[in-house]
């Protein structure tokens, strides 16, 4: 499945005064106590605004009492996600980001794999997926997450 834990991505462009990512990654400009997770240098490119964001809602359409049947999702432009919100059947939502998690109550967590297009999630029926807007996903994450 694409929806899983953060992987190591050390292919991204300079990273403004900071050098660049695999310098930050290979602690040649940050001491050991404050390298960065891979997440976090996604959340960094984010923030000098070098990324294109996209967010996508996924309905997944299954009879698991146990998993997420809305998933929200940001992902950077390397493909791989920021923030996500799942919503269960009881009501529950879990939600993650590079600093937070609800893994242990919902099993919540970042992907470690590339999030597919829209399309190829779409050619499994048991997925509805469609873009959404920032707007839309920063409304649900403030629910979540004020």
């Amino acid at each position: 499945m694409f929806f899983g834990r953060p992987s190591i991505n050390l292919t991204f462009a300079a990273c403004g005064p900071f050098g660049n990512y695999a310098d930050l990654a290979a602690n040649r400009l940050m001491p050991n106590k404050f390298q960065p997770k891979p997440c976090e240098l996604r959340s960094l490119h984010t923030l000098f605004g070098m990324a294109n964001i996209t967010y996508i809602r996924c309905r997944w359409h299954h009879d698991f009492a146990d998993a997420p049947i809305d998933i929200w999702s940001e992902i950077g432009s390397d493909g791989f996600e920021l923030r996500k919100l799942e919503y269960f059947r009881n009501g529950t939502v879990g939600y993650a980001n590079h600093s937070k998690t609800t893994e242990a109550s919902t099993g919540t967590f970042l992907g470690d794999q590339k999030i597919p297009s829209i399309d190829e999630i779409a050619r499994d029926p048991q997925f509805e997926p469609e873009e959404v807007s920032r707007v839309d996903f920063e409304a649900k994450w403030s629910i979540r997450h004020p």
